[in-house]
């Protein structure tokens, strides 16, 4: 017999407790892990991200704007730009540039 069941038939309010919890060590690890993704991003040389067709920029706009939706509670759903779609929960969308050809005198 597993424990969950034969707890949750003992203690009803158990279940709830233990899924707000869970929900909050998981919010709070995401937020951990954006908050040193954004460190590493801005301590990386632009020149880097570019070499990949990448904007530091956007990357670290995107990084800031899930944080802030995942630690304010608000609705984590990023709409495409350019597409009327409503976009997915928890999403990071970047747009890769143009690669530019180097200058030569």
């Amino acid at each position: 017999m597993r424990a969950a069941p034969a707890i949750g038939q003992n203690h009803p309010g158990l279940r709830a407790i233990m899924r707000e919890g869970m929900t909050a060590l998981c919010k709070a690890w995401t937020v951990h892990t954006l908050r040193r993704a954004i460190a590493d991003v801005a301590s990386t040389r632009e020149q880097d991200y570019r070499e990949f067709g990448l904007d530091k920029a956007e990357i670290l706009a995107a990084l800031k704007r899930l944080r802030a939706e995942i630690t304010c509670g608000a609705s984590c759903t990023v709409k495409k730009p350019g597409r009327d779609s409503e976009g997915r929960p928890l999403t990071i969308i970047v747009t890769k540039a143009a690669r530019r050809s180097p200058v030569r005198p």
